[in-house]
């Protein structure tokens, strides 16, 4: 006891001078945001919010530690007075310095800016509704959390962390009308693709935080649907599911098509990354080096179906079965399952009978 009060003493002397008081808040919030030590961190943030309440940014990781430690009566008034004092807060990632034909400088500066600061985002009034929409799922309130994860998408409709996905698998879980969920995920999907469009060098960047491996596990879960590969095939294989479960075969069908989109976006990635990821390290260079080799070993591919078990020939296949069922569309299906008739799908008893029957259909064959 006699130490602890000698410590809080000098602490308190410490912090007393504005630039002791500056890196102690530079150091609470690292310990929190950068290794996501809470234990450590929580202290920190504590006495810093107590000196000063109006640092609405120390509000935000003190609601999120409350939500980890499953405080969820203080996360929630910790996010509320945030988002009372930043109704419309929005993270901007746009601040890379750019040339006069708004190409960046500088590669690594875009990679530094990852690691450094958009390694996760700031505190922004986005993700403060979508924590507190899942509070409210936890706590088995649906009409709270329904309503804070449309707030979440008010606050920027068009934003990649607008809370599509979050409400979609709330609903989702609430057994709501498939196409009401379909489209919240077609939009959630527009917004990453148009991220993607607008941030190419960003984007791909598939080893978020080797430095910090708490942070890097939080980040693949966190953001698994926005900046973290592979993006397009969680949604490929999301918009697959929908299509089993969708009675309407209609709608159905627009499914199967969007994942086989993602399927071949995801695809081109894994295959040639280096369209997408002009790296500028040895290391990066060397990671995209071995993705490529072992594409090429059979062991490679058997790897990479355990770890993306979703097939491009199965998608194809179910599509081609509505489009008969649907429309008749025997060109359509000829085409797409003839494209598949190769390499180790060359003998896939499933695409010859499918192309039989377009071919007899388009009287080809008696």
């Amino acid at each position: 006891k006699e130490y602890n009060e000698k410590y809080l003493t000098k602490e308190e002397d410490f912090i007393s001078v504005f630039e002791n008081f500056n890196l102690y808040k530079e150091t609470g919030v690292a310990l929190w945001r950068t290794f996501r030590l809470l234990e450590e961190a929580e202290p920190f943030l504590k006495k810093i919010n107590q000196k000063d309440p109006t640092d609405t940014a120390i509000l935000f990781y003190l609601g999120e530690i409350a939500l980890e430690k499953k405080e969820y009566q203080n996360a929630i008034s910790y996010f509320n007075h945030y988002i009372n004092i930043h109704p419309t807060h929005i993270p901007i990632i746009n601040n890379a310095p750019k040339d006069d034909r708004n190409v960046p400088l500088d590669n690594n500066y875009l990679l530094n800016l990852w690691f450094i600061y958009l390694h996760r985002y700031d505190p922004n009034t986005i993700e403060a509704y979508t924590y507190l929409g899942d509070i409210y799922s936890i706590l088995g309130n649906n009409e709270k959390a329904i309503y804070y994860y449309n707030e979440g998408i008010k606050t920027a409709p068009t934003h990649h962390l607008a809370p599509y996905v979050s409400l979609a698998e709330f609903l989702k879980k609430k057994n709501e009308k498939l196409n009401v969920i379909i489209e919240l995920y077609e939009k959630a999907l527009g917004n990453l693709i148009a991220l993607h469009n607008n941030y190419r060098l960003l984007i791909s960047y598939s080893n978020n935080c080797d430095y910090y491996p708490k942070l890097d596990t939080w980040i693949k879960e966190r953001y698994k649907y926005t900046y973290n590969y592979p993006n397009y095939y969680l949604f490929a294989y999301k918009f697959n599911e929908l299509g089993d479960e969708c009675k309407d075969k209609k709608i159905a069908l627009k499914c199967y098509n969007t994942s086989i989109k993602l399927w071949d976006l995801f695809t081109r990635k894994l295959y040639n990354p280096s369209l997408y990821n002009p790296y500028n390290s040895y290391y990066n260079y060397e990671h995209w080096y071995t993705c490529n080799r072992d594409l090429k070993s059979n062991k490679g591919r058997i790897d990479l179906q355990k770890k993306y078990p979703l097939e491009k020939i199965d998608l194809v296949i179910k599509k081609a079965k509505l489009l008969l069922e649907l429309y008749k569309d025997y060109w359509q299906v000829e085409f797409i399952c003839q494209k598949l008739l190769i390499g180790s799908h060359k003998n896939h008893p499933e695409l010859k009978k499918l192309i039989e029957e377009a071919k007899k259909g388009k009287g080809y064959i008696n």
